[in-house]
């Protein structure tokens, strides 16, 4: 089997630390608070939920520009609504609101809120047990997901592009005007900045895959708009975000050993807590992975060298963990990952290359289409950048590579 060998001559280790996360329980940054009221009333106006009717229009624009306006009127203000829309993205159900602040969104979206919100009245007027409550319950779930999404992506171009202050003297493509000491891009209080990334890595192991797949990109983004924009984003730089790396690795360990995960301090769970606790691992993982593949497609040099060694290191012997993994999905994204690491070459993938070699040649057979296609391109990337690792095996590889294509 092409390169069989590898696997008899190297496995993949660990040190402690990765050792020690993996068996301990998975422990997610403070959740941000519930969101005002207003933030959501003025995602449903820029929703357009209503249709195309010259009211609903009306609204929309009128959303659009509150909504400039509180981003560039000064720093707090941006920092405010920044946060709230991170904590609409956090927050997995409307029940977590306070009874005020669902007012305020009633009062501001009356229709939005009995779509997002209808099952949770009828709950309390005891009209809960038949189907069509069900029915309720499902689509506004559906419909919550959705505004959660959708203040995701509102959060990431906000944060990428900071705006510019209102009332700045700009030339006529909006850009501001040369010689103005003193004003720059806004930028996010501290307190804002801390919330705003506790926030986006709760997010990430959201049991919501489109929720976590928004948080990851958002995390990405930040990170490679901060090499641009060293003053406004300077929080989420990567050496800046010393939680972001360490954390991942957790997710990625938890996920590999879901079963041994524990959800609290004492020795005896319930089934039920232990499902639950599995089942965090798993989307944290899965967030988790997504998140890093992203990062490592955009900047894979900047993350080896700015985030802390030891947790970067260990991210290999992780991945390849998971590239045992029974899901399909954890395979790929662990995979596509290694794979992104063959051009910086990190000294924890040289030191495990044998380990990797291995998982090239026992994914070699995967049931998968895309997994193959990333054993494909792992042997193309080291073909590129290290040959002298396949010169070995090259009839093995090409026979290898006849076969798969």
């Amino acid at each position: 089997e092409f390169l069989a060998s590898r696997i008899a001559t190297g496995s993949a280790t660990m040190d402690a630390a990765t050792a020690a996360a993996m068996s301990a329980p998975l422990q997610l940054p403070p959740p941000p608070p519930p969101p005002n009221g207003a933030v959501l009333a003025l995602l449903a106006a820029l929703s357009n939920h209503g249709g195309v009717g010259s009211h609903d229009a009306n609204a929309h624009q009128l959303a659009l520009k509150a909504r400039d306006d509180a981003l560039s009127s000064s720093n707090e203000g941006y920092g405010d609504l920044c946060s709230n829309f991170c904590r609409v993205l956090a927050c997995p159900s409307p029940e977590l609101i306070p009874e005020e602040e669902l007012k305020k969104f009633h009062d501001g979206d009356a229709e939005m809120f009995g779509k997002c919100c209808g099952w949770m009245m009828d709950r309390q007027n005891g009209n809960a047990d038949n189907d069509e409550f069900e029915r309720k319950k499902k689509q506004g779930a559906m419909l919550w997901n959705t505004i959660r999404q959708m203040a995701g992506l509102l959060l990431k171009n906000a944060l990428v592009s900071p705006p510019i202050p209102k009332n700045a003297p700009v030339d006529a493509l909006g850009r501001m005007m040369p010689g103005r000491a003193g004003i720059g891009r806004m930028e996010l209080p501290p307190h804002s900045a801390l919330e705003v990334k506790h926030g986006l890595l709760t997010c990430m192991a959201d049991r919501e895959a489109a929720v976590r797949g928004t948080a990851s990109t958002a995390i990405a983004r930040c990170c490679t708009s901060a090499i641009h924009l060293e003053k406004s984003m300077a929080p989420f730089a990567v050496k800046n975000w010393g939680e972001l790396v360490p954390f991942i690795l957790q997710c990625i360990s938890a996920g590999n050993d879901a079963a041994a995960v524990s959800v609290a301090t004492s020795t005896t769970t319930t089934p039920e807590a232990n499902e639950a606790a599995t089942l965090l691992a798993e989307s944290a993982a899965a967030g988790a992975l997504l998140t890093l593949r992203k990062l490592l497609e955009d900047i894979p040099n900047r993350l080896a060298k700015e985030a802390p060694e030891t947790s970067f290191h260990d991210l290999v012997p992780a991945l390849l963990r998971g590239l045992g993994s029974p899901n399909e999905g954890r395979r790929r994204e662990a995979l596509a990952c290694l794979n992104s690491l063959v051009f910086p070459m990190p000294g924890s993938l040289v030191a495990h290359m044998n380990d990797y070699l291995g998982g090239l040649s026992a994914l070699a057979s995967d049931p998968s289409a895309d997994v193959r296609k990333l054993v494909c391109q792992g042997i193309v990337s080291l073909l590129s950048h290290r040959p002298e690792y396949l010169k070995p095996h090259t009839a093995s590889v090409a026979d290898f590579m006849l076969r798969a294509t």
